[in-house]
């Protein structure tokens, strides 16, 4: 590997062919995304975010990852706490998003008025989501600005009927239904 292309943190870097944070956002944002809340406890502090970075990794054994910036708040929650939920939002809930985004109730408990439950970790299972995974970290890697949280699947469940909530291009989206 060219010595001169990796850098600090050991990760190959691409040649400068223009890739500024805004372009690669730009690109990024055309990827249609499962809008989640992940949520954390620790001792009797609850922490949630809203999140698109997640997916389905392994089915034997069930392992989800959540890729979380290592600049929000969030990061220490989920790191210290060994657990997490990822609960995946269904049409309709663009609000929800918003609270656990932090861009409404700004300052408030982000969990008030919000009914869950806890299944297995203790991690928030919110009640009104489409579905959810109940979550054990077993690993978690630094990937530049974010940490990539592998998690052990302790329970799943279907909550509600209908779509989930999509991001696209950096608005809330739904889908209809093709038969």
């Amino acid at each position: 590997m060219n010595a001169s292309l990796v850098n600090s943190q050991g990760y190959r870097e691409a040649p400068d062919m223009g890739v500024t944070s805004e372009s690669f956002r730009h690109v990024m944002q055309h990827f249609s995304k499962s809008v989640t809340v992940i949520t954390t406890r620790k001792d009797q502090l609850l922490w949630g975010m809203t999140a698109t970075a997640v997916c389905g990794v392994s089915q034997n054994p069930p392992i989800v990852l959540a890729c979380v910036s290592t600049h929000s708040r969030m990061h220490a929650f989920i790191r210290d706490s060994g657990i997490f939920a990822v609960n995946l939002l269904r049409c309709g809930q663009e609000d929800l998003a918003e609270c656990f985004a932090g861009r409404l109730r700004e300052g408030a408990d982000r969990f008030s008025g919000v009914d869950f439950r806890t299944v297995v970790t203790g991690a928030p299972v919110l009640n009104d989501c489409l579905v959810f995974a109940d979550c054990r970290i077993v690993n978690c890697w630094a990937c530049g600005d974010h940490s990539v949280f592998a998690g052990y699947v302790e329970a799943v469940g279907q909550l509600r009927v209908g779509g989930p909530l999509v991001r696209h291009l950096g608005a809330y989206m739904s889908f209809a239904k093709v038969e």
